[in-house]
């Protein structure tokens, strides 16, 4: 998180809200390499045992390595994320600037990661400088 953000996780607001709140992450998102496709969820139990009978359904089994490599991105050392989230403390506000450029868009400031997410209504009806609509 920049500027001194503190997250705050749905679960922690209360009991009934962690009852309510369903967790989906992988461990390669943080850790390793996002292209190794293995992930988990959690949330109330009956819920994750139906998400199970679809899963398995769809999809096989994991590579073996990549259990074992979750096991220990988990578990393992996690001081490289600090030269991480420094270097993307950096590219944030380059990204963001570069999203803002077109009149009409609204782009909010990244709090914890490079992603913006544009908000286009103010374009909603209104032709561009090509004379489109």
């Amino acid at each position: 998180m920049y500027d001194g953000f503190q997250f705050t996780s749905f679960a922690s607001l209360g009991e009934e809200v962690k009852k309510r709140t369903i967790l989906v992450n992988g461990p390669f998102q943080v850790a390793l390499d996002d292209r190794w496709r293995i992930g988990y969820v959690a949330a109330e139990k009956d819920l994750v045992a139906a998400m199970n009978n679809i899963q398995s359904q769809s999809t096989s089994n994991p590579v073996s390595f990549c259990d074992k490599a979750s096991i220990e991105a988990l578990n393992g050392p996690q001081d490289f994320q600090k030269g991480w989230v420094a270097e993307f403390d950096r590219r944030a506000p380059l990204h963001h600037r570069a999203a803002q450029q077109d009149a009409g868009r609204v782009v909010p400031a990244p709090a914890g990661a490079f992603y913006v997410f544009p908000n286009f209504s103010g374009c909603y009806g209104k032709e561009d400088t090509r004379g489109e609509r």
